[in-house]
């Protein structure tokens, strides 16, 4: 799937709005809800090759909505750990009229669309401290807030990880390079993976991956 190479949520958001969504129809609001749309991804985004998934995970005493954790196996590929939280808004309690009239931007805009993110987020941040407690330096995380308005629209935030590279339990921020290392950081360049997910799997900022192959390609 295109999501898995490119880690971008917007073809799987689209093609809910436009090959999922309009199948339901308005007897089906009353089944509607967070565990809906969980269902939804998790059938697209399944992918029990190089994941194991959960649903409603415990993590720091709470109960995140969808984590896909990869598998020791995977470990070593250009892959990252996901972690989902799912917000539904209702048509009548969101109060939102005319949406198909009302651009992305606008749709933010929103009191309620604003606050649904916000919770999301602090939600996202509170359980990724117990996912890097259970998994440790190991993992790669990618962060997502995605909020349903009805079967209307569909809208998504990657969030991003206010765990800095210095202060990640793996990380070799300032430590000296070592020979394996500029091994392991040559070979995946080669293999075209980005500065930014070298960055995750080795524990360097993207300016000291950057320098480094500068340096070792000179030698």
């Amino acid at each position: 799937m295109h999501f898995f190479t490119h880690y971008d949520l917007n073809p799987v958001v689209q093609l809910v709005m436009d090959k999922i969504f309009p199948i339901f129809s308005n007897r089906d609001y009353r089944w509607m809800n967070e565990f809906a749309l969980k269902a939804v991804f998790t059938t697209l985004l399944c992918d029990d090759t190089n994941y194991a998934l959960f649903s409603e995970s415990e993590l720091s005493r709470g109960y995140a909505d969808l984590c896909l954790i990869l598998r020791p196996d995977a470990r070593d590929a250009a892959l990252f750990d996901l972690l989902f939280e799912f917000k539904y808004i209702s048509l009548s309690k969101g109060q939102l009229k005319n949406l198909d009239q009302l651009s992305d931007k606008e749709l933010r805009s929103k009191t309620v669309i604003k606050k649904s993110f916000v919770d999301a987020q602090k939600q996202i941040g509170f359980y990724s401290k117990g996912l890097r407690k259970k998994f440790g330096n190991q993992l790669k995380l990618k962060q997502y807030a995605v909020v349903s308005i009805g079967f209307e629209r569909l809208l998504f935030q990657e969030i991003s990880d206010n765990l800095q590279i210095k202060d990640h339990p793996g990380s070799r921020a300032g430590k000296p390079w070592t020979k394996q290392e500029e091994k392991d950081l040559m070979k995946k360049m080669k293999s075209g993976m980005t500065v930014e997910k070298l960055s995750s799997i080795l524990g360097r900022s993207e300016s000291a991956i950057k320098k480094r192959v500068a340096i070792l390609k000179k030698q």
